[in-house]
């Protein structure tokens, strides 16, 4: 019963956010399907902050800055980091192990979240 309650109130969320083109191959969908939809919708709407109406308004007002040639980052410029030759035993090749092993953490942990936020499987972790 419950399957079907949450099926019904998350088509009806995308009906009124006018996702009416994922309700169209919603329906061609096998059950399986259809069903990892709705539990991606389901995810969503309770780990993203505000849920998929803030998620829909944050995208369309991005749209429509990108659409009027908006960018807030215009004033950087891009560019290619210096890099740094390391000889391995030397005290400076620690410094920079225990700086990256934290970095790399923090990637790891970012990456894991994502999987979580889009429902990927953990495997696709693995694959870095």
């Amino acid at each position: 019963m419950d399957s079907l309650k949450n099926e019904k109130s998350s088509l009806e969320l995308l009906k009124e956010l006018d996702q009416t083109h994922i309700i169209e191959l919603y329906n061609k969908s096998s059950t399986f399907e259809k069903q990892e939809l709705i539990n991606q919708i389901e995810l969503l709407e309770t780990s993203y902050p505000g849920g998929i109406r803030e998620y829909c308004k944050r995208a369309k007002m991005f749209l429509e800055a990108s659409k009027n040639n908006e960018n807030p980052y215009k004033m950087y410029k891009p560019s290619v980091p210096e890099g740094v030759n390391i000889d391995i035993g030397t005290n400076i090749n620690c410094y920079y192990l225990l700086y990256h092993n934290q970095i790399i953490t923090l990637l790891l942990i970012s990456l894991y979240l994502i999987t979580i936020i889009y429902s990927l499987p953990i495997t696709y972790l693995l694959l870095f």
